[in-house]
């Protein structure tokens, strides 16, 4: 059986614009893998790793690759087109950087 949780279609670190929660399919995703879904209008990082699932945005602060078709390393989400990193819990990236990834809550 394939587990489902939903997410809200808000940035987990914004003011709720609607309280709007969406069905999500996680499918087969193993344990530190990523995948692109679309929730509501919007395209997520769906991330699972051994602490549960989480989702962030799946366009790249830095310059928009899709973090979707990234990986997991050494627990950060990383981009494929630049190798940028964020927490995917977090949505923080490495110490020094400043480009947040915006993380969207699930239950």
């Amino acid at each position: 059986m394939t587990e489902q949780f939903h997410a809200l279609g808000v940035p987990a670190d914004k003011e709720p614009l609607s309280n709007e929660w969406h069905k999500v399919d996680p499918g087969n995703l193993g344990v530190d893998e990523v995948s692109a879904i679309v929730v509501g209008d919007r395209a997520l990082c769906l991330v699972r790793t051994a602490d549960g699932y989480r989702a962030v945005d799946n366009r790249c602060p830095h310059q928009g690759g899709p973090l979707g078709e990234g990986h997991i390393e050494d627990g950060w989400v990383i981009c494929p087109w630049h190798a940028f990193e964020y927490d995917p819990t977090t949505g923080a990236p490495p110490e020094g950087y400043g480009d947040f990834a915006t993380t969207y809550p699930l239950e």
